[in-house]
C-alpha cells in the first residue's frame, strides 16, 4: 500500500490585518522580495474565500484571512513545509503586534484505493459498526483520532477510512495567551 502527501499548510490564527497582508504586503514582508517585483495572485470570483498569492518560484502559497493566515506549499514535501514554518515565522517577526491565539501545522497523508480493506477493518472494528451493518445501514466513513501533549502543544492525529481510502491526518498546535 503506497501512501500520498495531501494537503500539507502551515496556520497561524490570529487578529490578521488584511490591510497590511495585501499581495504587495505578502511579497515584501513574507517572502522579501523587492518592491514591484510581480508575484501570482489568485482571486477567488466569489470573494467570500481569501486571495491566493503564490512566491516568486511558485513553491509557497500565502492565503490572508482577518482570523487566519495559511501557507501552503504547493507540492507537499518536508523541505516545503520547512520553508512554509519559516514564511510563517517571518509573519510573526513582521508583524510583531498581531494578537495570536495559536500557531500549528498539518500534514495529510492519504492511499490510493485500497482494494483488501479486511487488512484495514481491525483498526475501525467496533459493536455500533457491526449493529449499524446488521440493520442494513452502509458506513461511508470511520475514524479513529488522538491528541497527545508534546511540550507545550498537542499532537492530534486522526485515521480515517472512507470510501476505501485511508487518510492519515496529523496536526501540531501550540496555543497561545
Amino acid at each position: 500500500m503506497q501512501i500520498f502527501p495531501k494537503n500539507w499548510d502551515v496556520v497561524l490564527v490570529g487578529y490578521w490585518n488584511t490591510a497590511i497582508l495585501t499581495p504587495k504586503g505578502i511579497a515584501v514582508r513574507l517572502f522579501q522580495l523587492d518592491e514591484g517585483t510581480p508575484v501570482r495572485v489568485d482571486v477567488p470570483l466569489d470573494g467570500l474565500a481569501p486571495c491566493r498569492v503564490h512566491d516568486e518560484n511558485n513553491k509557497l502559497v500565502v492565503m490572508p484571512s482577518k482570523n487566519r493566515l495559511v501557507i501552503a506549499p504547493n507540492e507537499p514535501s518536508y523541505i516545503s513545509l520547512q520553508a512554509s514554518l519559516k514564511i510563517g515565522r517571518r509573519a510573526l517577526e513582521e508583524l510583531p503586534e498581531t494578537p495570536l491565539q495559536a500557531v500549528g501545522f498539518n500534514i495529510r497523508l492519504q492511499t490510493k484505493n485500497v482494494k483488501n480493506m479486511s487488512e484495514m477493518t481491525w483498526l475501525f472494528n467496533d459493536e455500533v459498526d457491526n449493529r449499524l451493518s446488521d440493520e442494513g445501514f452502509h458506513i461511508g466513513a470511520r475514524s479513529i483520532g488522538r491528541s497527545v501533549k508534546l511540550n507545550q502543544g498537542t499532537v492530534n492525529s486522526s485515521i480515517s477510512l472512507v470510501d476505501n481510502k485511508i487518510e492519515l491526518d496529523i496536526n501540531f498546535e501550540l496555543s497561545s495567551t
